[in-house]
């Protein structure tokens, strides 16, 4: 929402947003879903001092606004500098070492393979996730998760304190975080290259954050350092050969037809009579189809998926999760057996 370079008032973009809001909810509403208010937050990405908070309100609800908030496992500050994504990183990291202590205890303990696999699992994984984003904040900032990524192999490697870094790093075959940072940039910068129809490909090649020149100390920018890194090795951008994606997409190709008029009944004001009648309704409707059901269903921390054929029996499928998988994977593993036999016979 910050738009002081724009010149636009904020107040001008609050409109615009709630106008966008009201569009989003409207359209929610008519296919059958529906927000979470409780789960929906505000924040104002902004470097002024001095700021009015904006009141957005969602279904007649006022959504909160807050200085931070996660979204897809990454915490997103207000002033995008990500220091509240790398103390979460850290602490996630944290309890995994403590696990590690205990796997690669001196006497009983896992050997050194085995606790190095481990670390690369649980702890490297998780430094690795959603760093395109967070790997555009200052070094100072990132300079704290080097500490987790040495303490990890001290632990894997059984080395003492006051072992070398560089000796860690040659032991365990591991780079330091800030040349894995840029590994896993260039390996994303190329496979962006290759797809020029992704969403992020003509914001990455196509606008000035792709020249170094326009980037200063307090803007730091991860696409534009990366391009300077590929300078300095003398790769050139111009040789990686774009990935033909199927057009149109699969989805687009078939016309499916979905009737979700079901969702429109109230579970608390309709009987049950009325939602069989409201299934009868829709099953003459496409009376010349063949019917097949899914469900899946949650019994504590039991989760399983199943899918019925009516006119096929003996190709009903039905399977169990992991314990603790949520109801949606449930439903849609038993879409996906559906789908599996309906391929194999062919209709």
């Amino acid at each position: 929402m910050y738009c002081s370079a724009l010149g636009i008032s904020p107040r001008i973009v609050e409109l615009w947003l709630q106008l966008s809001i009201n569009n989003v909810q409207k359209w929610v509403s008519d296919n059958g879903f529906r927000f979470s208010v409780s789960k929906t937050t505000c924040v104002h990405f902004h470097r002024q001092r001095i700021y009015t908070k904006p009141a957005l309100h969602l279904d007649g609800q006022p959504i909160p606004v807050k200085g931070e908030a996660k979204f897809l496992g990454v915490v997103f500050d207000s002033k995008l500098n990500f220091s509240s994504h790398v103390k979460y990183l850290k602490k996630k990291c944290l309890k995994v070492l403590n696990s590690l202590r205990v796997v690669g205890h001196t006497d009983w303990g896992a050997d050194r393979a085995t606790l190095l696999k481990l670390y690369r699992t649980l702890a490297r994984s998780k430094l690795d996730y959603g760093r395109v984003i967070y790997g555009s904040a200052k070094k100072h900032v990132l300079r704290a998760l080097d500490p987790i990524h040495h303490q990890g192999l001290r632990i894997a490697l059984g080395a003492f304190r006051t072992t070398p870094i560089k000796s860690l790093y040659a032991e365990a075959g591991e780079p330091s975080l800030e040349h894995r940072r840029m590994k896993l940039a260039f390996n994303y910068v190329l496979k962006l290259k290759s797809l020029p129809r992704n969403p992020c490909h003509d914001v990455v090649f196509e606008t000035p954050l792709s020249d170094s020149s326009t980037v200063t100390k307090s803007e730091p920018n991860l696409v534009a350092n990366t391009f300077e890194h590929f300078k300095n090795a003398n790769i050139s951008l111009n040789l990686i050969d774009n990935l033909h994606v199927q057009c149109p997409p699969p989805w687009e190709e078939h016309n499916i037809n979905v009737d979700i008029s079901l969702t429109k009944q109230n579970k608390e004001n309709t009987s049950e009579v009325a939602y069989q009648k409201e299934f009868f309704r829709i099953k003459v409707k496409f009376s010349n189809h063949y019917a097949v059901f899914t469900d899946g269903s949650k019994l504590q921390e039991k989760v399983a998926a199943a899918a019925y054929f009516p006119e096929h029996p003996d190709r009903s499928k039905a399977t169990r999760l992991r314990d603790g998988a949520s109801v949606f994977s449930a439903e849609l593993e038993g879409i996906a057996l559906a789908l599996t036999e309906i391929r194999k016979l062919s209709i």
